[in-house]
C-alpha cells in the first residue's frame, strides 16, 4: 500500500508541473490543455487514494475472516 500512497503523491507532483506549464504556454489552448491535464492527475491521485481505503477494508474483512474459519467449530451438546 505505500506505492499507492507513493503514486498519488507522483500524480500531485506531475499535476503541479503541468500547471507551471500552463503559466508558460503560447496559446489559451495550449494553456487550457496543461490545466485539463492536471485535472486529469489530481483526480488519479484521488482515485488512488481511495483504492488504498478499499484494499485496506477488504484486507482486514479477510483476516477477520480467516481467524473465524481456524477456530475450532463449537460442539452442541
Amino acid at each position: 500500500m505505500p506505492s499507492d500512497n507513493h503514486d498519488a503523491d507522483r500524480f500531485r507532483r506531475q499535476a503541479g508541473l503541468c500547471r507551471e506549464m500552463s503559466a508558460k504556454a503560447r496559446s489559451l489552448d495550449e494553456a487550457a490543455s496543461w490545466l485539463r491535464l492536471a485535472e486529469d492527475l489530481l483526480r488519479l491521485a484521488e482515485d488512488f487514494e481511495k483504492l488504498r481505503g478499499q484494499k485496506r477494508l477488504l484486507s482486514q474483512r479477510l483476516r477477520r475472516q480467516r481467524a473465524l474459519e481456524r477456530r475450532p467449530a463449537k460442539l452442541d451438546a
